[in-house]
């Protein structure tokens, strides 16, 4: 399930996790601004966001980052990022004719 839509009217979308939420009593509790009222489909995507991050906790003794995704044995690349956003599954590399041929980048 994507959160694209929630993320589009997000008041903070860049924000890092110590900014989405708080703790109360000992316990993270989630808290998202909307830049406007959420229609009900939104809601939904709401409620199933904070489901899916019910037991989702911070771990206040480390610092708040951002992190590529594992692209296996080799580490972290952009390549593997570029492949995630683009559905691309290959194995080779990535040509400016591939790009070309896939819109990515524009013919000359």
């Amino acid at each position: 399930m994507g959160f694209a839509q929630l993320f589009d009217i997000a008041v903070n979308p860049q924000a890092s996790i110590v900014h989405k939420g708080q703790w109360l009593e000992g316990k993270w509790e989630w808290s998202f601004q909307w830049s406007r009222d959420l229609r009900e489909a939104e809601a939904e995507l709401r409620n199933a966001l904070h489901n899916l991050l019910h037991c989702t906790v911070p771990d206040g003794a480390l610092e708040d980052s951002w992190q590529w995704g594992n692209s296996g044995a080799a580490g972290y690349s952009v390549k593997n990022a570029y492949c995630i956003f683009t559905g691309d599954s290959r194995n080779g590399l990535l040509t400016v004719d591939y790009l070309k041929k896939r819109g990515i980048i524009p013919e000359r």
